[in-house]
Protein backbone atom coordinates (compact mmCIF):
# COMPACT_ATOMS: atom_id res chain seq x y z
CA UNK A 1 0.00 0.00 0.00
CA UNK A 2 2.85 2.40 0.83
CA UNK A 3 5.36 1.39 -1.84
CA UNK A 4 3.29 0.88 -4.99
CA UNK A 5 2.79 3.85 -7.32
CA UNK A 6 0.82 4.42 -10.51
CA UNK A 7 3.10 5.63 -13.29
CA UNK A 8 1.62 8.73 -14.96
CA UNK A 9 1.27 8.78 -18.73
CA UNK A 10 4.06 11.34 -19.23
CA UNK A 11 6.65 9.05 -17.60
CA UNK A 12 7.89 6.34 -19.97
CA UNK A 13 8.45 2.72 -19.01
CA UNK A 14 12.17 3.26 -19.63
CA UNK A 15 12.28 6.14 -17.15
CA UNK A 16 10.26 4.08 -14.68
CA UNK A 17 12.95 1.38 -14.64
CA UNK A 18 15.13 3.82 -12.68
CA UNK A 19 12.68 4.11 -9.77
CA UNK A 20 13.85 1.21 -7.60
CA UNK A 21 17.62 1.52 -8.08
CA UNK A 22 17.78 5.29 -7.84
CA UNK A 23 15.48 5.27 -4.82
CA UNK A 24 18.37 3.37 -3.20
CA UNK A 25 20.64 6.24 -4.27
CA UNK A 26 18.30 8.68 -2.51
CA UNK A 27 18.46 6.53 0.63
CA UNK A 28 22.24 6.47 0.44
CA UNK A 29 22.55 10.22 -0.04
CA UNK A 30 20.52 10.76 3.12
CA UNK A 31 23.36 9.07 5.03
CA UNK A 32 26.20 11.09 3.45
CA UNK A 33 26.18 14.09 5.79
CA UNK A 34 26.30 16.48 2.82
CA UNK A 35 26.32 20.18 3.71
CA UNK A 36 25.50 22.99 1.30
CA UNK A 37 28.34 23.46 -1.18
CA UNK A 38 30.27 20.33 -0.20
CA UNK A 39 32.58 18.64 -2.67
CA UNK A 40 31.44 15.10 -3.45
CA UNK A 41 33.54 12.42 -5.13
CA UNK A 42 31.91 9.32 -6.61
CA UNK A 43 34.16 6.32 -7.24
CA UNK A 44 32.57 4.18 -9.97
CA UNK A 45 30.51 5.77 -12.76
CA UNK A 46 28.25 2.89 -13.70
CA UNK A 47 24.48 3.29 -13.57
CA UNK A 48 24.35 3.56 -9.76
CA UNK A 49 27.35 5.87 -9.63
CA UNK A 50 25.70 8.11 -12.22
CA UNK A 51 22.70 8.23 -9.92
CA UNK A 52 24.81 9.57 -7.06
CA UNK A 53 26.36 12.13 -9.42
CA UNK A 54 22.99 13.23 -10.79
CA UNK A 55 21.05 13.38 -7.52
CA UNK A 56 23.73 14.78 -5.19
CA UNK A 57 22.85 18.42 -6.07
CA UNK A 58 19.39 17.87 -4.56
CA UNK A 59 21.19 17.31 -1.25
CA UNK A 60 23.33 20.44 -1.49
CA UNK A 61 26.47 19.25 -3.27
CA UNK A 62 28.69 21.85 -4.91
CA UNK A 63 31.54 20.30 -6.89
CA UNK A 64 30.88 16.73 -7.97
CA UNK A 65 33.87 14.66 -9.07
CA UNK A 66 33.32 11.33 -10.86
CA UNK A 67 36.08 8.69 -10.97
CA UNK A 68 36.13 5.69 -13.30
CA UNK A 69 38.51 3.72 -15.52
CA UNK A 70 36.20 4.28 -18.52
CA UNK A 71 36.49 7.64 -20.28
CA UNK A 72 33.15 6.90 -21.94
CA UNK A 73 31.43 6.62 -18.55
CA UNK A 74 33.18 9.75 -17.36
CA UNK A 75 31.78 11.64 -20.35
CA UNK A 76 28.32 10.41 -19.36
CA UNK A 77 28.94 11.62 -15.82
CA UNK A 78 29.64 15.07 -17.22
CA UNK A 79 26.28 14.97 -18.98
CA UNK A 80 24.57 14.03 -15.73
CA UNK A 81 26.11 16.76 -13.60
CA UNK A 82 29.73 15.99 -12.73
CA UNK A 83 31.77 19.18 -12.58
CA UNK A 84 35.06 17.27 -12.79
CA UNK A 85 36.12 13.77 -13.85
CA UNK A 86 39.20 11.70 -13.01
CA UNK A 87 40.44 8.49 -14.59
CA UNK A 88 42.67 6.82 -11.94
CA UNK A 89 44.16 4.62 -14.66
CA UNK A 90 45.80 7.59 -16.36
CA UNK A 91 46.36 10.11 -13.53
CA UNK A 92 46.98 10.19 -9.78
CA UNK A 93 43.50 10.46 -8.29
CA UNK A 94 44.54 12.24 -5.08
CA UNK A 95 46.60 14.87 -6.91
CA UNK A 96 43.87 15.39 -9.50
CA UNK A 97 41.21 15.82 -6.83
CA UNK A 98 43.30 18.36 -4.91
CA UNK A 99 43.93 20.25 -8.18
CA UNK A 100 40.18 20.42 -8.84
CA UNK A 101 39.25 21.30 -5.27
CA UNK A 102 41.56 24.14 -4.21
CA UNK A 103 44.07 21.78 -2.62
CA UNK A 104 41.51 19.89 -0.52
CA UNK A 105 40.15 16.38 -0.72
CA UNK A 106 36.41 15.66 -0.87
CA UNK A 107 34.00 16.30 1.98
CA UNK A 108 32.11 13.13 1.08
CA UNK A 109 33.33 10.21 -1.02
CA UNK A 110 30.82 7.64 -2.28
CA UNK A 111 32.29 4.38 -3.52
CA UNK A 112 30.03 2.32 -5.76
CA UNK A 113 32.68 0.05 -7.30
CA UNK A 114 32.44 -3.26 -5.37
CA UNK A 115 36.18 -3.93 -5.05
CA UNK A 116 38.52 -3.60 -2.07
CA UNK A 117 41.02 -1.60 -4.16
CA UNK A 118 38.27 0.87 -5.02
CA UNK A 119 37.36 1.21 -1.34
CA UNK A 120 41.03 1.85 -0.53
CA UNK A 121 41.18 4.52 -3.23
CA UNK A 122 37.96 6.08 -1.96
CA UNK A 123 39.34 6.26 1.57
CA UNK A 124 42.38 8.18 0.30
CA UNK A 125 40.12 10.82 -1.24
CA UNK A 126 38.26 11.84 1.94
CA UNK A 127 39.23 15.06 3.70
CA UNK A 128 39.85 14.92 7.45
CA UNK A 129 36.50 14.92 9.25
CA UNK A 130 34.64 13.93 6.07
CA UNK A 131 32.37 11.02 5.21
CA UNK A 132 33.07 7.81 3.31
CA UNK A 133 29.85 6.21 2.08
CA UNK A 134 29.88 2.58 0.96
CA UNK A 135 27.38 2.48 -1.88
CA UNK A 136 27.89 -1.16 -2.92
CA UNK A 137 29.11 -4.25 -1.06
CA UNK A 138 32.25 -6.28 -1.50
CA UNK A 139 31.90 -9.98 -2.19
CA UNK A 140 31.08 -12.08 0.91
CA UNK A 141 34.28 -12.84 2.83
CA UNK A 142 36.36 -10.18 1.08
CA UNK A 143 38.40 -8.18 3.59
CA UNK A 144 38.84 -4.40 3.59
CA UNK A 145 41.67 -3.40 5.92
CA UNK A 146 42.20 0.11 7.30
CA UNK A 147 45.20 1.59 9.08
CA UNK A 148 44.17 1.74 12.73
CA UNK A 149 46.13 4.88 13.61
CA UNK A 150 44.96 6.80 10.55
CA UNK A 151 41.37 5.66 11.11
CA UNK A 152 41.50 7.15 14.59
CA UNK A 153 43.20 10.42 13.61
CA UNK A 154 41.30 11.26 10.42
CA UNK A 155 37.89 11.38 12.14
CA UNK A 156 36.22 10.05 9.00
CA UNK A 157 32.64 8.83 9.34
CA UNK A 158 31.93 5.60 7.41
CA UNK A 159 28.32 5.02 6.41
CA UNK A 160 26.39 2.53 4.29
CA UNK A 161 22.81 1.95 3.16
CA UNK A 162 21.66 -1.38 1.86
CA UNK A 163 18.39 -0.44 0.17
CA UNK A 164 15.61 2.12 -0.04
CA UNK A 165 12.51 2.45 2.11
CA UNK A 166 9.11 3.69 1.03
CA UNK A 167 9.96 7.33 1.76
CA UNK A 168 13.02 7.13 -0.51
CA UNK A 169 10.92 5.58 -3.26
CA UNK A 170 8.18 8.18 -2.96
CA UNK A 171 10.69 11.03 -2.92
CA UNK A 172 12.47 9.84 -6.04
CA UNK A 173 9.16 9.04 -7.75
CA UNK A 174 7.94 12.60 -7.23
CA UNK A 175 11.20 14.07 -8.55
CA UNK A 176 10.99 11.84 -11.62
CA UNK A 177 7.36 12.77 -12.27
CA UNK A 178 8.15 16.47 -11.90
CA UNK A 179 10.77 16.30 -14.64
CA UNK A 180 13.68 17.14 -12.35
CA UNK A 181 15.51 13.88 -13.13
CA UNK A 182 17.10 13.13 -16.52
CA UNK A 183 16.47 9.40 -16.35
CA UNK A 184 16.38 8.97 -20.14
CA UNK A 185 20.06 9.91 -20.40
CA UNK A 186 21.02 6.76 -18.52
CA UNK A 187 19.14 4.30 -20.77
CA UNK A 188 21.81 3.39 -23.28
CA UNK A 189 20.55 0.08 -24.74
CA UNK A 190 17.24 -1.57 -25.63
CA UNK A 191 16.83 -5.31 -26.29
CA UNK A 192 14.10 -7.80 -27.12
CA UNK A 193 13.92 -10.59 -24.58
CA UNK A 194 15.30 -12.99 -27.19
CA UNK A 195 18.51 -10.94 -27.12
CA UNK A 196 18.90 -11.10 -23.35
CA UNK A 197 22.28 -12.84 -23.60
CA UNK A 198 23.73 -9.84 -25.43
CA UNK A 199 22.18 -7.50 -22.87
CA UNK A 200 23.86 -9.39 -20.02
CA UNK A 201 27.16 -9.45 -21.93
CA UNK A 202 27.13 -5.66 -22.12
CA UNK A 203 26.20 -5.44 -18.45
CA UNK A 204 29.08 -7.64 -17.34
CA UNK A 205 31.52 -5.95 -19.72
CA UNK A 206 30.79 -2.70 -17.80
CA UNK A 207 32.29 -0.44 -20.42
CA UNK A 208 30.05 1.51 -22.81
CA UNK A 209 26.67 0.89 -21.21
CA UNK A 210 24.59 2.16 -18.30
CA UNK A 211 20.90 1.24 -17.98
CA UNK A 212 19.96 -1.67 -20.24
CA UNK A 213 16.25 -2.26 -20.81
CA UNK A 214 14.92 -5.67 -21.92
CA UNK A 215 11.37 -5.78 -23.30
CA UNK A 216 9.40 -8.98 -22.56
CA UNK A 217 6.80 -8.27 -25.27
CA UNK A 218 9.00 -6.85 -27.97
CA UNK A 219 11.10 -3.73 -28.25
CA UNK A 220 9.03 -0.66 -29.22
CA UNK A 221 9.51 0.58 -32.78
CA UNK A 222 12.12 3.28 -33.19
CA UNK A 223 14.37 2.05 -30.37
Amino acid sequence: RMDVHRIPDHVSNEEATTIEPWSCVVGGLKHCNIQLGDTIAVVGAGFMGQGFVHLAPFFGAGKIVALDFSDWRLSKARELGATHTINPKSEDAVDALRAANDGRLADTVIVVAPFADAWKLAESLVEVGGTLHLGAPLAPGEVWARDGFASYMDEITVTSKYSSDHTDTYGYFRMLCSGRVNAKATVTHHFDIDDSAEAFRLLVEAEKSLKIVVYPHGKPKGL
